[in-house]
C-alpha cells in the first residue's frame, strides 16, 4: 500500500514540475524571450529519462530541439504551439494518474 502512495505522489510531483516548466517555456516564448525559453527547454531536456524509455525520450528531445530552432529563427509561435500541445498531454496524464491513485486509495480503504 505505502509503495503505491509514495510512487503516486512522486509521479504526480514530477508531472506538476513538468507542466510548470512547460508553462515557463510558453510564457518565455510568448514574450519572445529566447534566453528564458532556452533555460526552460534545457530543464525539460535534462529531465528526459532516456534509459527508462529511449524512444519516448528521443521523441520529446526532437520536439524540444524543434522549439529551440524555431526560437533561433524568431518563430516563437511554432514553439508555443508545440509546447502547448505537449503541456495539454501532460495535463491529461496527470489527471489520469490522480484518478488512478484515487482508485488505489479507495480500494485500500475497502
Amino acid at each position: 500500500g505505502k509503495h503505491y502512495k509514495s510512487s503516486g505522489v512522486e509521479s504526480s510531483n514530477k508531472l506538476d514540475l513538468l507542466i510548470l516548466t512547460h508553462d515557463c517555456a510558453i510564457d518565455a516564448a510568448m514574450s519572445r524571450n529566447r534566453i528564458e525559453l532556452e533555460k526552460a527547454l534545457s530543464v525539460l531536456i535534462d529531465g528526459l529519462d532516456v534509459q527508462a524509455s529511449p524512444v519516448f525520450a528521443l521523441s520529446l528531445l526532437d520536439v524540444y530541439q524543434q522549439c529551440e530552432l524555431a526560437a533561433e529563427h524568431g518563430h516563437f509561435e511554432e514553439a508555443i504551439q508545440l509546447l502547448s500541445t505537449h503541456r495539454e498531454a501532460w495535463k491529461e496524464l496527470r489527471k489520469s494518474e490522480k484518478e488512478k491513485n484515487s482508485a488505489i486509495r479507495d480500494s485500500a480503504i475497502d
